[in-house]
């Protein structure tokens, strides 16, 4: 191997045995934030409202600007989820 830049002892290098327990969990969390580091761990996941009782499906619809309008300021007004919204309409329309 080539002696030029020492890598003819590469094979040499072996890691430091250490036998000293690992830090607790808390110490370590505690010394990364002291110098600014934050969890990579998942925050927990917060729920506006209960699930639902019943399966839900997608719908997708493209209404026209004026009509989308109207109906988010309807559900906005009444402080309706656009489901809500719609089975309103839907029980006062009588469908």
């Amino acid at each position: 191997m080539n002696t030029r830049f020492g890598f003819d002892r590469i094979n040499d290098v072996k890691p430091d045995e250490t036998n000293a327990p690992a830090a607790p969990i808390s110490k370590v969390d505690a010394a990364g934030e002291r110098h600014g580091f934050v969890s990579r761990e998942a925050n927990e996941r917060l729920f506006k409202r209960e699930a639902q009782k019943e399966a839900t499906v997608p719908l997708s619809i493209r209404p026209p600007l004026s009509v989308a309008n109207r109906f988010i300021t309807y559900c906005k007004d009444r402080r309706l989820s656009y489901w809500e919204g719609l089975a309103q309409l839907m029980d006062k329309a009588g469908v």
